[in-house]
């Protein structure tokens, strides 16, 4: 059966590499693992470079699902969203690491999810210079039930972003979960993401407003199940008999 199985809050914000953040639990091996990044850039435009964990034996393999600058090019903050598509090798207290390039001041939030499909089958995002923002996918996710997570990241004076995202500007319908919410480097709330189970196909989307103009980057994608059930099969045998009685 798809699940999220566990979440967490974003870890410290923190302006030296790497950004770490643990679970609770020890994930189960063959769930998928997804690492949400959101970076404040200071003027000086970067990425993560590369992200690992603390288990031990051949090494969990992670890659960037998608990511998403500002609109002023990088300049002051972009999201990454990262994934580890079956994580074998589990022991102990299950902490992820990721390393990011100078200038940068990088928040990481982690979830697990079990019975999706590892290729995300729709994603979509968008930078902007001042509030709002809406991250659209690029088309239709492809079942009901697919998992579709968001994040967004809003640079240095923002703050009360809103929380959770919601589904569009005319529609004041919040995503159904709250993924994470982080303090970036303003001490404020310029990080966001949220995640939902889809009850349409449909093209995925979130918005989010916050309170001081500042640019913002915003990401949305969506994974499959593994098995969606077929839809009920009416009872199939004999009709039952009728009497007809004479007038």
């Amino acid at each position: 059966m798809a699940s999220v199985v566990q979440t967490t809050a974003f870890g410290t914000n923190v302006t030296t590499s790497p950004a770490v953040q643990h679970f609770t639990t020890a994930p189960t091996s063959g769930n998928m693992i997804l690492i949400a990044c959101c970076l404040s850039n200071s003027f000086d435009p970067g990425n993560i470079t590369g992200i690992t964990d603390n288990q031990t034996g051949s090494p969990n393999t992670y890659s960037k699902v998608i990511s998403q600058i500002d609109g002023e090019g990088g300049d002051n903050c972009s999201v990454e969203l990262w994934q580890c598509t079956s994580v074998t090798y589990v022991s102990g207290t299950f902490t992820v690491s990721a390393a990011f390039s100078a200038g940068q001041s990088v928040q990481i939030c982690l979830m697990e999810a079990a019975g999706y499909t590892t290729t995300a089958d729709a994603t979509g995002g968008h930078g902007t210079t001042a509030n709002p923002l809406t991250a659209t996918a690029t088309s239709a996710n492809t079942n009901m039930a697919d998992l579709e997570v968001c994040i967004c990241a809003v640079s240095f004076g923002a703050s009360a972003i809103s929380n959770p995202a919601w589904t569009s500007s005319a529609q004041t319908i919040a995503w159904a979960n709250t993924w994470a919410l982080g303090t970036g480097n303003s001490g404020g709330s310029p990080n966001q993401a949220s995640y939902q189970i889809a009850n349409a196909i449909a093209t995925t989307q979130a918005y989010w407003n916050w309170t001081v103009a500042e640019s913002g980057a915003g990401l949305v994608a969506s994974f499959a199940p593994l098995y969606v059930p077929p839809p009920p099969v009416p009872p199939q045998g004999p009709m039952p008999k009728q009497i007809y009685i004479m007038p």
